[in-house]
């Protein structure tokens, strides 16, 4: 199956996430990368954004239970959740 449309001949309303992954210096650990995460949630969460025929409302940021460290880095990965509404008419 090809990518989720959204808009005319398609769904009027789609779920989704973004993933991103906060990533920190190995010795910092997760407490740096929660504060990230946190900032995060800040900025997007319970977010609406408007245009273009399209609105997104943003749900919340989550987090897997833990991150994992490497080396020289810690890496938290982060799913910023959304669902997207078509919001105008074609005839």
């Amino acid at each position: 199956e090809g990518a989720a449309a959204l808009g005319e001949n398609a769904a009027s309303k789609i779920d989704g996430f973004m993933q991103v992954d906060v990533v920190t210096e190995a010795g910092k650990g997760p407490g740096e990368a929660d504060r990230i995460k946190d900032a995060l949630n800040m900025h997007f969460g319970r977010r609406r954004i408007e245009g273009d025929g399209v609105t997104i409302i943003v749900s919340g940021v989550r987090t897997a239970p833990s991150g994992y460290a490497r080396t020289a880095e810690y890496i938290l990965p982060v799913d910023i959740r959304f669902t997207a509404y078509a919001t105008f008419q074609r005839g």
